[in-house]
């Protein structure tokens, strides 16, 4: 009765692992202020040239759209 008593233990639960998400979150909150400053200094420099301009905002914009979805 004794060894019968004595395998019938709970076993301990198991640790949870650390979700690596948190981590990765003040990264992408980083990236995208220093993305506005690249592109505020390349919009002023092509600034006489609208079709450019309007090709990197897009660019731009597709970019932060990937990077924070």
């Amino acid at each position: 009765m004794q060894g019968q008593a004595q395998g019938q233990a709970p076993a301990p639960a198991p640790a949870p692992a650390p979700a690596p998400a948190p981590a990765q979150a003040p990264a992408q909150a980083h990236s995208i202020p220093d993305s506005y400053l690249v592109l505020i200094c390349i919009s002023a420099y092509v600034k006489k040239n609208a079709q450019l301009k309007r090709s990197i905002y897009f660019l731009f914009y597709t970019y932060v759209r990937v990077n924070t979805l």
